[in-house]
């Protein structure tokens, strides 16, 4: 009786989360060939700014996608913790976008920002979208109004876009359509949260409570910085040394395969929070749940990387409007990606984190992104003699078997 409660939960918590990433997968599929043919050459500046922005946002969410959520799944019986839970976070995360404030100064200087209304808006869409409290709803199971308030954000950032984008004179209205796909579902997931679960916040009783927080997400922050940065970095790097036309191609393949990896992404976050709920109360059971997960997402992403490379071809021409044979290598290239990136959440996530070495693992993922960063700053340091779309995917792949490498190190160390 319990297996099956338990079976159907995560059937339920499963198929909601996966609507809320298929929205904004569904959204991403129409919405990216939009700003790419009608942009023209301004979605290469678009897509640096689009990395920035993911980059930042990673940044104030500070790894408490999984910190936060582990906190809210072993205290959901609790209003007094959940609370104290919400509003530490909330100051954290406050005082760190503040931090990205004063970083992101300089980007009013770049001709890519164009004036101080667009950078106000990138601004904004970096507070609201670092903001979202996926991480309390993952936590507490209760995920149907967060999927609602998605699912209509992304319907109406397609409706602007799709209606009134028309050139690359309209970048604006594209930093405008971000703004209101981030500001809804954020606003309203707080006032459900602070409704039903903690009925308000409080200041942070003591400096100590920041900090306990702090220490516990810095972990999973440069988790999620360093496999932001493999995902979006080679981009955001080629556009900041001025090669703007590689790197709008560059961002199109990258684009490719972050709609790949956000079909993985659902799994886990409701895998992981599960396994650690069923390792608190039935070791036994959260051992066969974890072996069962961890195989199951291994094969899934192994025939969807099969499927990519097959299709490389026409995405790319769907995407791009013609059939760039450049764009098409790094696609078959980087089709190994998700397949080795659920090998690196499988058993690190599962084994690793959840059995308390949550270093191992952070390391793990750290040390293959400084790996990615260091390539890539050599390539594009000698110039055009050794910038080859190519070789950045190759990067990319090397610093990700690297992570991958040093998981199984450490669980096999540990075992």
């Amino acid at each position: 009786m319990v297996k099956r409660v338990i079976k159907n939960k995560i059937k339920k918590d499963l198929f909601l989360i996966y609507v809320v990433y298929f929205s904004r997968a569904a959204v991403y599929l129409l919405l990216l060939p939009l700003l790419i043919r009608r942009l023209d050459e301004g979605w290469a500046l678009v897509a640096v700014i689009l990395s920035f922005i993911q980059i930042s946002v990673t940044a104030i969410e500070f790894g408490f996608g999984v910190s936060a959520t582990r906190s809210v799944a072993q205290n959901a019986d609790s209003t007094p913790l959940l609370k104290e839970i919400v509003s530490s976070i909330i100051f954290l995360q406050c005082m760190i976008f503040l931090g990205v404030v004063i970083v992101s100064v300089p980007l009013i200087y770049l001709p890519m920002v164009q004036n101080t209304n667009h950078f106000l808006l990138i601004i904004l869409i970096i507070f609201f979208q670092g903001v979202t409290p996926l991480w309390f709803l993952k936590g507490v199971e209760d995920l149907v109004f967060l999927t609602i308030s998605e699912v209509l954000s992304r319907i109406v950032t397609l409706f602007v876009v799709y209606f009134f984008v028309n050139s690359v004179d309209d970048i604006d209205i594209v930093y405008l359509a971000y703004f209101m796909g981030a500001i809804i579902p954020t606003l309203a997931s707080y006032g459900y949260i602070l409704n039903k679960y903690t009925y308000g916040i409080e200041i942070p009783k003591t400096f100590k409570v920041t900090i306990d927080r702090m220490k516990g997400g810095f972990l999973f922050f440069s988790v999620r910085m360093s496999g932001m940065f493999v995902g979006v970095g080679g981009s955001l790097i080629l556009g900041t040394a001025g090669y703007m036309k590689m790197a709008g191609a560059f961002a199109i393949a990258e684009r490719i395969l972050s709609g790949i990896r956000s079909i993985l992404v659902p799994a886990w976050d409701v895998l992981f929070p599960k396994a650690v709920s069923l390792l608190s109360s039935n070791s036994k059971e959260a051992d066969k749940f974890k072996k069962k997960s961890t195989i199951a997402m291994i094969i899934f992403s192994l025939l969807i990387g099969i499927m990519l490379f097959l299709t490389a071809s026409p995405i790319v021409l769907y995407f791009s409007g013609e059939t760039n044979e450049n764009i098409v290598s790094i696609v078959r290239i980087m089709s190994i990606v998700p397949l080795i990136v659920s090998v690196i959440n499988g058993f690190g996530l599962n084994y690793l984190v959840t059995n308390g070495r949550d270093k191992s693992f952070s390391f793990s993922i750290f040390l293959g992104a400084f790996t990615y960063l260091i390539l890539l700053k050599f390539l594009v340091s000698y110039g055009d003699a050794y910038i080859n779309l190519n070789l950045l995917a190759y990067s990319n792949i090397i610093s990700l078997i690297l992570s991958m490498a040093l998981v199984l190190f450490f669980l096999k160390k540990a075992s």
